[in-house]
C-alpha cells in the first residue's frame, strides 16, 4: 500500500493514496485528522484485533461519513450510504469506480502500518502494536 501525508497552505493534514485504497484517505483526513479520541479509540481496535478475543465479530468505529470495519485479517473502510443511493442503476463501466468511492479494503498489517505512520506524521501518540 503506497500513501503520501502533506499538510496543505492552511495545515490540514493530507493523505494521499492510490485509486483502490483512496478512501483509506479520505478516512484519515475526515474522521481521524489529529483528533486523540478518535486516535486512541482506532488504537484500542486493533489491539483487541490483534488478541484475537473476537474471532468472528468484526469491530467498527462509525464516523460521520466513513465507518471503519476491522477483524484480525483485513480493514474496510466503506461510506456511511445515505438513502436513495443505488448503484445497481449505474452503468456497468461506472459501478467499478463507484464501487472505489464507497468501500475500501486492505490486510490487517497494512493497515497497521499505515494508521501508525499517520499517528507519527500528525504528532499524536498512540500505543505501539
Amino acid at each position: 500500500m503506497d500513501y503520501h501525508f502533506k499538510t496543505d497552505l492552511t495545515g490540514r493534514y493530507l493523505c494521499d493514496m492510490s485509486m483502490e485504497h483512496g478512501l483509506f484517505g479520505r478516512w484519515l483526513m475526515d474522521e481521524v485528522a489529529n483528533n486523540p479520541i478518535t486516535i486512541h479509540q482506532v488504537c484500542s481496535l486493533i489491539k483487541k484485533a490483534q488478541s484475537k478475543r473476537i474471532e468472528c465479530l468484526a469491530l467498527h468505529k462509525l464516523g460521520a461519513e466513513v465507518t471503519l470495519y476491522l477483524d484480525s485479517d483485513e480493514a474496510v473502510v466503506k461510506v456511511n450510504q445515505g438513502e436513495g443511493f443505488e448503484p445497481d442503476l449505474l452503468p456497468d463501466n461506472e459501478l467499478y469506480l463507484d464501487d472505489l468511492s464507497v468501500r475500501a479494503g486492505c490486510g490487517f498489517d497494512d493497515f497497521v502500518n499505515l494508521f501508525y505512520a499517520w499517528c507519527d506524521f500528525v504528532k499524536v501518540q498512540c500505543d505501539a502494536p
